[in-house]
C-alpha cells in the first residue's frame, strides 16, 4: 500500500471579522465560546464541514456537531443538564461560526435548512460554493 498525502487550502477566519458580523457574540468567542472557537476554526473541522456540506448534502454544521458537542460537554457538563436558553445559545453561536468558517472559505448560505442528524440539534443552513 501507498501512502500518498494531499492539501486543500484553508482560510482560517478572523475573530474580528466575526465579531464585527456577529457583535451579539463578541462575548461568547472571548468567554464561554472560546474553546469551541478554536477547535471549530481548525482545518480538521473544515473538512468535517466540506464533506458534510459538499459530498452528504447536510448543513456544515453537520460536520462539526459531534466535536461541538464534546467541546460544550468537556467544559461543561453533560447538554441535557444545561441550561435550555444557554445550549441555545451556543446552537446559535456554533451556527454563527460555520458561517464564518464555509464563508471565509469561498461558500455563501443557500437560503435553505436541513435537519442535522445529530441529536441535540436541529435544523442549519446549507452552503453552496459563492460562484453559484
Amino acid at each position: 500500500m501507498k501512502q500518498e498525502a494531499f492539501t486543500l487550502a484553508y482560510h482560517r477566519p478572523d475573530k474580528e471579522d466575526f465579531v464585527a458580523h456577529f457583535s451579539h457574540h463578541s462575548k461568547l468567542v472571548e468567554e464561554d465560546g472560546a474553546l469551541l472557537w478554536e477547535e471549530l476554526t481548525k482545518p480538521e473541522a473544515y473538512l468535517r464541514a466540506l464533506v458534510a456540506t459538499r459530498d452528504l448534502e447536510l448543513p456544515a454544521v453537520a460536520g462539526i456537531a459531534k466535536l461541538a458537542k464534546s467541546v460544550v460537554v468537556q467544559q461543561y457538563g453533560p447538554i441535557e443538564q444545561l441550561d435550555k436558553k444557554f445550549w441555545d445559545r451556543m446552537k446559535q453561536y456554533i451556527g454563527c461560526v460555520m458561517y464564518s468558517v464555509m464563508v471565509a472559505n469561498g461558500y455563501k448560505k443557500s437560503g435553505r435548512k436541513r435537519s442535522v442528524p445529530e441529536e441535540f440539534f436541529n435544523k442549519a443552513e446549507l452552503y453552496e460554493p459563492a460562484g453559484s
